[in-house]
């Protein structure tokens, strides 16, 4: 198996974006965003199981990207900022989006607002944000102003070692193995005196300053004309949100599938199940002619030198 590429998006207001990829001849491009809190480590087990080149970003904050100035929280508007410059970074005309999570957050609020730009949508235990009442806005506003100063100050505890450390990914809200837990400390902590601590930006602990409403999350999922594939974890937002079912069955627009498993199966055993769920999903899309297919994927020459 090859070893995916490092590599780093240098866009415009010294925004760095790092991005690991895995190179597929003649098959299409698919841009994997991670979920919240960790890397793009989050893929290394799915990712050369598609039949695509996969580029999955560590997004800002996380992993080895940019950290957001003091000031300015993490907002998902700003994520697709950021991915709608990477697409253009990538000299492609339209790309397909895979997100986990947080990630297929983000790629679902692409998708609907640039449908030009993606020619396919594939997410892992994520769709869109949880809704907000709207006469509960201005508590939402008044908690993330409260929380954002405090943030930003906030530091992280030093581990002794990287053991350690992965050793607190386990008790997280969502069960790892031991082996995705390394894989993803490995990329999320850096060392410092003492040991290790984490890279993460801690401002991502700030809440959402700004929530949609229902009547627009559903005006989101509407908009989605793309082919779609949704792929849920039985132990990951279905039993966090019971009512998440309800929503969907509204979205007869985006193919869904329930799977055994925990919100990060795309990195445990079930990663090859998954891939053969998106892979077919890509070559009925590719005998539709709805994908675009890369003879050989490469970054222009001003990236190459980046």
């Amino acid at each position: 198996m090859t070893a995916p590429q490092e590599h780093l998006f240098q866009l415009s207001g010294e925004r760095t974006l790092a991005a690991r990829i895995w190179h597929k001849r003649d098959a299409p491009v698919l841009l994997a965003l991670h979920g919240w809190l960790d890397n793009c480590a989050s893929f290394n087990r799915l990712a050369p199981q598609l039949d695509a080149t996969v580029v999955a970003l560590d997004l800002a904050g996380h992993g080895h990207s940019y950290h957001r100035p003091s000031y300015s929280p993490y907002h998902l508007w700003d994520d697709i900022i950021d991915v709608g410059d990477v697409i253009k970074s990538l000299s492609l005309t339209q790309v397909g989006l895979l997100g986990h999570s947080r990630g297929a957050i983000i790629a679902t609020l692409f998708a609907a607002a640039q449908s030009e730009s993606v020619e396919q949508l594939l997410l892992l235990d994520g769709l869109l944000p949880e809704p907000i009442n709207s006469d509960d806005a201005p508590a939402q506003m008044r908690k993330a102003m409260s929380a954002l100063a405090r943030d930003a100050q906030r530091t992280f505890p030093v581990y002794p070692d990287l053991a350690a450390a992965a050793q607190v990914r386990l008790q997280g809200m969502f069960p790892l193995s031991q082996e995705a837990a390394l894989e993803m400390a490995g990329r999320g902590s850096k060392p410092v005196q003492g040991g290790v601590t984490w890279r993460v930006d801690p401002k991502l602990l700030t809440p959402s300053m700004v929530k949609l409403n229902a009547e627009q999350i559903f005006a989101f999922a509407r908009a989605i004309s793309m082919p779609a594939s949704l792929v849920l974890a039985s132990e990951g937002m279905p039993k966090l949100f019971p009512g998440l079912h309800k929503v969907l069955e509204k979205l007869d627009n985006i193919n869904q599938q329930l799977m055994v498993g925990s919100h990060h199966l795309h990195m445990e055993q079930q990663a090859t199940e998954v891939a053969k769920i998106f892979n077919q999903h890509i070559r009925e899309q590719c005998k539709k002619g709805a994908l675009s297919v890369v003879p050989r994927f490469t970054l222009d020459r001003q990236m190459e030198r980046a």
